[in-house]
């Protein structure tokens, strides 16, 4: 199974507030799931669970200073680049951490209680980290069929050509 995204969930904000913390986000009115998900550049699929909106793509990342008041966890998933990480902002810069091929190359701030209660496989970080990080910080478990709506760039709805976004 091959994950390549990013995902940035954020606690207390509605799907258009949590998108605009990432650029000119538009809702397009057209809904699907992690399961299907084959995006275009520039999509992002959005969704709120418990207190926390969900945002999911390709190439994601919140502006540092722009989430004074709200906590934001961000997180990396790349098995085709073995890149796997997470940045935890609680008003403030609170926790970054991140492994390429198998190496800690980021590691700033204190560390989360869930690092030290995860049993790290001997083959070293994969989603099932990121994952437990999610859980641990938003109280949320992974749902590939959750539907999400979908989000783009601009006020352009396209419905063709779909396929760097991808699960396997």
């Amino acid at each position: 199974m091959s994950w390549n995204f990013m995902a940035v969930f954020v606690e207390g904000t509605s799907p258009e507030e949590a998108a605009a913390l990432l650029g000119p986000l538009h809702p397009t009115g057209e809904h699907s799931n992690l399961e299907m998900a084959e995006l275009d550049p520039g999509e992002v699929f959005v969704g709120t669970k418990g207190a926390w909106t969900q945002l999911w793509g390709g190439a994601l990342s919140v502006p540092d200073g722009v989430t004074p008041h709200t906590r934001v966890l961000e997180t990396v998933f790349g098995s085709t680049a073995s890149v796997w990480g997470f940045t935890l902002h609680d008003g403030e810069h609170v926790r970054r951490w991140m492994s390429i091929e198998g190496a800690v190359s980021q590691d700033e701030g204190t560390p989360l209680a869930i690092e030290s209660r995860y049993r790290m496989p001997d083959w070293g970080v994969d989603e099932d980290f990121i994952f437990a990080v999610i859980r641990d910080v938003t109280g949320i478990e992974f749902d590939p069929g959750m539907v999400l709506e979908i989000y783009r760039e601009g006020a352009e709805h396209r419905t063709h050509g779909r396929g760097w976004f991808r699960r396997r």
